[in-house]
C-alpha cells in the first residue's frame, strides 16, 4: 500500500503546498490539509479504491468504510472523479448503514511523477436512503 512516507521529497514538497476546496451544502472553504508533517494518527495515509492510490481528506478510520459508486479518469491520467459512498457514519449516530451515508465528490489531481493522486476539491453530503427517488 502506497504511504505519503514513501513520496520522493519534490513530490512531498509538492504535498505539502496543496490545498483542496471542502463543499459543505453550498459554503465552499478552501482549507489546508499538512499531509506530510502532521501528526501520523492524525494524518490519512492513501486509500486504494478503484485501483488507484488516493489521498482525501477523510480520517484514516473511515477507509474501511469507503467504496467507490464510480471513477473516471482523463484520458491523459492527470484527473481523476471519485464518487464515493461512506458508510461509517451510520455506527457513529446508531444507525444500520442502510438507514444513511455519506457521499462523496473528489475532484483528484495526479501526483507529479507518480501514479497517485491527491483530492483538490471534495464535497460530501449525508444521504438518507428514505429521501430517494423511487424509495
Amino acid at each position: 500500500m502506497k504511504t505519503v512516507a514513501h513520496l520522493s521529497r519534490d513530490q512531498s514538497n509538492w504535498l505539502r503546498s496543496m490545498t483542496f476546496e471542502k463543499v459543505d451544502g453550498l459554503t465552499v472553504n478552501n482549507r489546508w490539509v499538512n499531509w506530510v508533517d502532521g501528526d501520523p494518527r492524525e494524518r490519512a495515509d492513501f486509500l486504494r479504491i478503484a485501483g488507484y492510490d488516493v489521498l482525501l481528506p477523510v480520517e484514516a478510520r473511515r477507509h474501511p468504510y469507503i467504496r467507490a459508486v464510480r471513477a473516471m479518469s482523463t484520458s491523459e491520467k492527470d484527473v481523476l472523479v471519485l464518487f464515493l459512498k461512506d458508510t461509517s457514519f451510520a455506527g457513529d449516530m446508531g444507525l444500520d448503514s442502510t438507514d444513511v451515508w455519506v457521499a462523496y465528490l473528489a475532484l483528484c489531481t495526479r501526483v507529479p511523477g507518480d501514479d497517485a493522486y491527491v483530492a483538490t476539491i471534495f464535497h460530501e453530503t449525508l444521504v438518507d436512503p428514505d429521501a430517494l427517488p423511487g424509495r
